[in-house]
């Protein structure tokens, strides 16, 4: 999984340099860009906001009834 996350970012970042360069030699015109821009930044703001209410349900709906942290110790001690 760690691997086709690294991949997927890799092409994002490879994708996105060859854009600027694109634009830098004006084989783009500006105007593409920017809106291309806009609207990548417009769509990850949406893709964060959503995997962080997925998050959040999950963290809800599966937490652990018991009252140990995720180090298998417990937060309080007991009598």
């Amino acid at each position: 999984m760690r691997y086709l996350f690294a991949v997927v970012l890799s092409g994002v970042v490879v994708l996105i340099a060859l854009l600027a360069v694109l634009g830098i030699w004006d084989i783009l015109p500006g105007e593409v860009l920017r809106n291309y821009a806009w609207k990548t930044v417009q769509s990850l703001v949406i893709v964060l906001i959503c995997s962080c209410v997925v998050f959040i349900i999950h963290a809800i709906c599966y937490r652990e009834e018991d009252s140990t942290n995720r180090f298998g110790t417990r937060d309080r001690p007991t009598q």
